[in-house]
């Protein structure tokens, strides 16, 4: 993911939009490393959507503090404090929305369901979608996604 070679394999149709998806993966990237990523994603494919799951900085402390599983998360280096933070970063770089597991009531998560009032824990994992550059190819954003915010 980090080499830009594998940009070039993906063919490009400029009537279409672009989902990138990155599940369980930049947590594990340095935040250079995720800014370089969403700049050529965002020069790449104008226009694409960006969905990926974040940590706050309490979870990878957190993790790296009590996690039974100390080898992997020592490698977690990259925390999103503000869903906004991103667009900061340059011009084409839009937040559209974020969700995180306790927007709506999930019967899976019944026993867990009390994080939801512990803001450090009920933000410290969630997801957001961006839209990276602009363009007049097909539109993701009028697809209808679950968005409580």
């Amino acid at each position: 993911m980090l080499e830009a070679a594998w940009l070039g394999q993906v063919k490009l149709a400029s009537d279409k939009a672009y989902l990138i998806l990155a599940e369980g993966v930049l947590p594990y990237f340095h935040e250079h490393q995720v800014k370089d990523l969403v700049f050529r994603l965002r020069d790449r494919y104008p226009g694409c959507l960006l969905v990926f799951d974040v940590l706050s900085p309490f979870m990878v402390w957190f993790e790296k503090l009590g996690s039974g599983l100390k080898q992997a998360a020592n490698q977690l280096h990259w925390a999103l404090r503000q869903d906004s933070h991103l667009e900061r970063w340059g011009d084409g770089i839009r937040l559209l929305g974020s969700w995180n597991y306790f927007s709506e009531r999930e019967p899976r998560l019944q026993r867990a369901y009390w994080l939801k009032y512990i803001p450090p824990l009920a933000r410290g994992a969630h997801v957001v979608r961006y839209r990276l550059g602009d363009s007049a190819s097909g539109d993701l954003t009028r697809m209808r996604w679950y968005d409580p915010f």
